[in-house]
């Protein structure tokens, strides 16, 4: 990639987020270190060689949906300002967003996380 661009050819890269990322803060965050240490080389690498490197977050599974929406949805309907559950949501724009962060959802998902709403909707008003 980075001698294509060398090259000439216009080069773009798709990355998920999660492969550059750590579990666990390192106790010397300037150190070098990690599971995804040689990602984070390459994806320098690539910066170095102005190659256009775009982040993407992963899909949640349609279990993680399930809960993502299922606990919004509660969340909204049975808690109020007075919760710091309801005020979180709300600032972080949860609300009104897909999933916890910004991701594209296929149709299907989209169909069964508005689903997932419905549920937990029907399930806060016959509690």
């Amino acid at each position: 990639m980075i001698s294509a661009r060398q090259r000439g050819v216009s080069v773009r890269v798709v990355l998920e987020d999660n492969y550059l990322s750590v579990q666990r803060p390192l106790a010397d965050p300037w150190s070098e270190g990690g599971n995804n240490e040689t990602n984070r080389q390459i994806y320098d690498a690539l910066q170095r060689a102005k190659i256009e490197v775009k982040k993407e977050y992963p899909t949640p599974s349609i279990f993680k949906l399930m809960i993502f929406r299922m606990s919004r949805s509660t969340a909204k309907l049975m808690l109020n300002e007075n919760y710091r559950d309801y005020t979180y949501y709300r600032e972080h724009g949860w609300f009104e967003s897909n999933y916890y962060y910004p991701v594209k959802l296929n149709p299907f998902k989209k169909l069964i996380g508005r689903f997932f709403d419905m549920l937990a909707t029907q399930m806060a008003k016959s509690y």
